[in-house]
């Protein structure tokens, strides 16, 4: 467990939390925010999901938990390369009362610190839809940088929209 603040803890994710994630992952409009498929999933794709990702060593993902009870969303650590030292971020609070409270800034920065002191990772990278600013303004105050740019990447509300590629190495990391 990681503790974020006094409220909020990064955990593992276990079948307690099946019902949530497939709640989540049949949302349409969280859906289009995370760029995730919008085909609906069952219960039981949704449990072997969380196996699967669970023993994957090449990913983190973990709840973000409020109160280490109510799980309000997800951090992900994908496509870890353990050679080149490097990972992709994905994060969402899924819980629309948790959204705009600073609670996706702290959780990147301790997902992060987990990443570069833990994991001994030199470089994090995430894609953002051009379009999310919130998102993109959380990501640039913890020290992410613009690095690049997918044309029209993500098919969102019939529409493609830009990918921007942001990057932070260790070095510019300051938790």
């Amino acid at each position: 467990m990681i503790k974020v603040d006094d409220q909020i803890y990064l955990d593992v994710i276990d079948r307690s939390s099946v019902v949530k994630i497939y709640e989540w992952k049949n949302d349409l409009e969280l859906s289009s925010l995370t760029n995730a498929s919008p085909i609906p999933v069952t219960l039981q794709e949704v449990e072997t999901w969380i196996e699967k990702t669970n023993s994957d060593k090449n990913q983190l993902v973990m709840g973000i938990f409020y109160f280490e009870k109510e799980l309000i969303g997800i951090v992900r650590l994908m496509y870890i390369d353990w050679i080149n030292r490097s990972t992709e971020l994905g994060i969402y609070i899924a819980q629309k009362n948790f959204r705009g409270r600073g609670i996706g800034k702290k959780v990147t920065k301790s997902i992060l610190n987990y990443a570069f002191s833990y994991l001994n990772l030199n470089k994090v990278y995430l894609k953002v839809a051009e379009n999310n600013l919130p998102a993109y303004k959380c990501y640039e105050s913890v020290g992410f940088i613009k690095c690049g740019v997918l044309k029209n990447h993500f098919w969102i509300h019939n529409n493609y929209v830009n990918a921007v590629i942001m990057e932070i190495f260790r070095t510019e990391f300051t938790n």
